[in-house]
């Protein structure tokens, strides 16, 4: 192998002689260490260092004087896929890089002067951080896809460029990249997700290839070739007011995010405006409609979808701090108030039967909502992060509370569910941290993972009968003093009352034969030392921890023992016994439940 490396090095240097300046691949044999081992094989090309490992090339290192420098593909024939953090070490005068390595891109560029860094051949995905500590960097991608989440959050990249190579941009790649000031586009970009470029709100154009056959720029905005598109306004650009042109048809989501407009005006041949179209456009305060636009109008420059009835979008620059909704408007749109900081009071008329998912998400100043008495839906999320709302009423026909609905909203106090809600989706009440009541209806059929997590004010609650299977929704309770089982309870999983506190007294409706015949799983330590009372017997004697195999209260190695004699076939346990020793909640006694019991015992 080192012959055949030196005859490669002496036809290169030929070459040299008659074809200018290519690196020369040159072998380096580092010293034997003080312990005599001696170290792995280190070659050179050009201002570069590398080893090669099995069927592949790993870059070490560089020289640090250089300005310039390619990674290649491979070098000799063989494969480079890959480059260490601190290949650039001390290259405090590099300023251009050209990356097209295979495989991820992990070498950091803190400790050099870069200002272009040019990312081709066979990358698969980009390490968050290389740029960081890098100022005013231009980033050339000439990769056939550009990754999920990329590089978000880089403060690094000034301006972006999308080759020729480039066919789509994956979700979120570029989301809050702060200084981005002008966008590059090749003419093979074929996809572009609405969402690549969320919260760029420095960005002042986009450039596109006369030759991309799919997209267009015109005054700095990024449109589809027909130009019936809008998919971007460039949101740096400074500006008080905007007019969609006339040939757009569709303003696609995201289209104006982050934009510091005052005002915005659609023409009369818009006839669809995407979900989220103006999001965090906080200086906005009027969205106008052309009279003569069948599918929008507009009123005191809220936004409304006329052929739904919709409340599309009530702009976050408005500055009242309360709001009523029509009468005649039958649904309030999606996200149509997410981020809303300044609005105290909302006030929806009896014709509103639908909320859309996260209609006043992140109303952050939201302390007062008069709902309907009866709607039809209330979509996911639709108050998440209501952080000040302290009451809602909830009203009667949705039938259930859906995901995520009040999720941390911190200050919610009471709930009352009427009688037409059969389920509490996943996250429906998680971190409501001043919920203490709630009242749950007899058509409650589940409960969903995460409904009531970090609910930490929360004292007390009933199940209501019918109720067959409680799943981890009630972890770090932490104020739960008291619960009451229906008899209809068939499971309660694993972890679905694990709490700082324990639980004192647990009320069951059935008898105690029926209530040892619940499958208890692994982990709700808050019944630990609760009293139970049964149905017309009383008071009895604390719950049954799981690994109890004696029934004193307590885990110890008297319940060890008592299980590794039954595995060994010593002792046979009773069937009040083999419930006990069912740690894993998977329905049979075997070592995996010892191996709990020990470990169990050992964390006490």
């Amino acid at each position: 192998m080192k012959k055949n490396r030196f005859t490669a090095a002496v036809t290169c240097a030929a070459l040299l002689l008659t074809m200018g300046a290519m690196p020369v691949p040159t072998t380096v044999f580092a010293e034997e260490t003080a312990a005599g081992d001696v170290q792995e094989e280190v070659l050179t090309y050009g201002a570069l260092r590398y080893v090669i490992s099995g069927e592949s090339i790993r870059i070490v290192g560089c020289d640090t004087s250089v300005t310039e420098v390619e990674i290649p593909a491979e070098i000799d024939g063989i494969p480079v896929k890959a480059a260490a953090e601190d290949t650039f070490a001390g290259c405090k005068e590099l300023t251009d890089v050209v990356y097209n390595a295979a495989g991820k891109v992990e070498v950091l560029f803190a400790d050099t002067a870069l200002k272009t860094l040019t990312i081709g051949g066979a990358v698969t995905s980009i390490e968050k951080d290389i740029l960081d500590g890098c100022d005013y960097v231009h980033l050339i991608l000439r990769t056939r896809s550009i990754p999920f989440g990329t590089l978000g959050h880089c403060a690094a990249i000034t301006e972006l460029t999308l080759g020729d190579e480039v066919e789509t941009m994956g979700t979120a790649c570029f989301c809050h990249c702060p200084f981005i000031m002008k966008v590059n586009i090749g003419k093979g970009l074929e996809v572009f997700d609405s969402s690549s470029l969320l919260a760029c709100g420095a960005i002042e154009e986009f450039s596109v290839s006369e030759e991309n056959p799919y997209y267009a720029s015109v005054d700095g905005g990024l449109y589809n070739r027909e130009l019936t598109t809008m998919y971007r306004y460039p949101a740096g650009k400074v500006a008080d007011s905007f007019t969609v042109p006339d040939s757009v048809e569709f303003v696609f989501r995201n289209t104006f995010h982050t934009s510091s407009l005052r005002e915005i005006t659609l023409h009369a041949g818009v006839n669809m405006v995407g979900a989220n179209a103006f999001c965090d456009a906080f200086a906005l305060e009027n969205i106008h409609a052309a009279e003569e636009n069948e599918c929008y109008h507009d009123t005191d420059g809220v936004l409304y979808d006329t052929r739904y009835a919709s409340l599309h979008t009530y702009p976050l620059g408005k500055p009242e701090t309360s709001f009523t909704v029509p009468e005649g408007t039958k649904e309030i749109g999606m996200h149509a108030f997410l981020n809303n900081i300044e609005l105290r009071e909302i006030y929806l008329p009896d014709s509103v039967t639908v909320l859309n998912d996260g209609a006043f998400q992140n109303c952050t100043g939201l302390e007062k909502i008069e709902l309907p008495e009866k709607m039809e839906r209330l979509g996911a999320s639709a108050f998440n992060n209501c952080a000040v709302l302290e009451t809602i009423e909830f009203p009667e026909g949705p039938e259930s509370v859906s995901d995520s609905l009040f999720m941390y909203c911190g200050s919610l106090k009471e709930i009352t569910l009427p009688e037409t809600v059969r389920y509490i989706e996943i996250n429906g009440f998680h971190s409501c941290s001043s919920l203490t009541q709630v009242n749950l209806p007899s058509s409650l059929e589940s409960i969903e993972y995460y409904a009531f997590n970090y609910c930490t004010s929360l004292k007390d609650i009933t199940f209501p009968e019918g109720l067959k299977t409680i799943r981890n929704s009630f972890q770090e309770c932490t104020a739960l003093e008291t619960v009451s089982f229906p008899k209809s309870l068939q499971k309660i999983e694993g972890y679905a009352f694990t709490i700082v506190d324990p639980i004192t007294d647990i009320y069951y409706a059935g008898t105690e034969a029926e209530w040892n015949a619940i499958d208890i799983g692994f982990g709700n330590d808050a019944f630990t030392d609760a009293v139970i009372h049964y149905e017309g017997s009383g008071e009895s004697g604390p719950v049954q921890n799981a690994g109890d195999l004696s029934g004193d209260g307590m885990t110890t190695v008297t319940d060890l023992v008592y299980l590794q004699k039954h595995l060994f076939n010593h002792r046979r346990l009773t069937q009040e016994e083999l419930s006990a020793a069912d740690l894993t909640g998977d329905g049979s006694v075997d070592a995996f439940d010892l191996a709990f019991l020990k470990k169990k015992l050992l964390a006490e």
